[in-house]
């Protein structure tokens, strides 16, 4: 959704001035710098505004050929990997009333939807398309490039990210914590969910399931496709927890708490019994 809070929020993603907006009953959203002059022209449900400038390194989550399955469109509770994920963010950044939180890189807006019930005032904010239909009728969304938030300086009382750094260079991982960092209120909290290159001797759990996964396949048994198409765009920049110390400082950030998980049990209902599931069903 496009509300009148979120529309006060936005600065231009070029040059970080005021964006003047107008509404009509039988149009999109129209913002105009009031800095450079641009203008931005939106959906009906989510705010585009993405930077003129262009990086060489953008994300496959843009191409549609990843979510032809249309998975971003439901939206079911957290279960599994995806619940042990929800209660650490509950936990860390304990979102509260009257609190300003974003989302980087919302995704479908799926972890934003969970944690309505908390009362903070939620943002989302994500590189490509693909946002629930929920999320479009009840969160405030936009487009935008983590590498320029579209965002005056300490906007925010806190911040997550999930499932997001892996997916970055180091240039863009370094660029996206600076401007996480920027948009925060002095003493403002990220919490982050991702892993690193240096695995846990318990991660050899995760190879035996990625291996009885391939042999599966092979017996026509699950599809792994879109899997494998996603975690493609993997780009793994952190090679291990003294390395996140380092990128995180350099950003401005002191590391509060870490907590490791390991997905053993939740992988294998996941990747293994639930594609079984999809492909009898199919």
């Amino acid at each position: 959704m496009i509300s009148d809070h979120l529309l006060s929020l936005v600065r231009c993603a070029d040059c970080r001035r005021t964006l003047t907006a107008r509404r009509t009953a039988d149009a999109p959203v129209q913002l105009a710098c009031d800095g450079c002059g641009r203008r931005y022209q939106s959906p009906a449900d989510y705010l585009d505004i993405r930077p003129l400038a262009t990086f060489v390194e953008q994300t496959k989550y843009l191409d549609e050929a990843l979510h032809v399955d249309a998975r971003h469109e439901r939206v079911s509770p957290p279960l599994l990997g995806s619940r042990i994920r929800n209660d650490m963010l509950r936990k860390f950044l304990a979102p509260s009333p009257g609190e300003l939180v974003v989302d980087l890189g919302c995704g479908s807006g799926r972890a934003l939807l969970w944690n309505r019930d908390l009362g903070a005032a939620l943002v989302g904010i994500d590189i490509a398309p693909f946002f629930s239909r929920d999320a479009r009728q009840h969160i405030d969304l936009m487009l935008g490039d983590l590498r320029t938030l579209p965002f005056a300086d300490a906007t925010f009382d806190k911040a997550w990210s999930l499932d997001v750094l892996e997916h970055l260079s180091p240039d863009a991982l370094a660029g996206m914590l600076g401007e996480a960092s920027r948009v925060l209120k002095p003493g403002g909290a990220l919490f982050v969910y991702t892993h690193v290159r240096k695995n846990a001797p318990i991660a050899a759990g995760l190879k035996w399931i990625n291996n009885l996964a391939r042999r599966l396949e092979r017996l026509d048994l699950i599809d792994l496709r879109q899997e494998r198409l996603r975690k493609s765009d993997h780009l793994n920049p952190l090679r291990d927890i003294p390395h996140l110390e380092e990128v995180a400082a350099a950003a401005g950030f002191s590391i509060g708490r870490i907590n490791f998980y390991t997905p053993i049990v939740g992988g294998f209902v996941e990747n293994i019994m639930m594609r079984m599931a999809e492909r009898a069903m199919a």
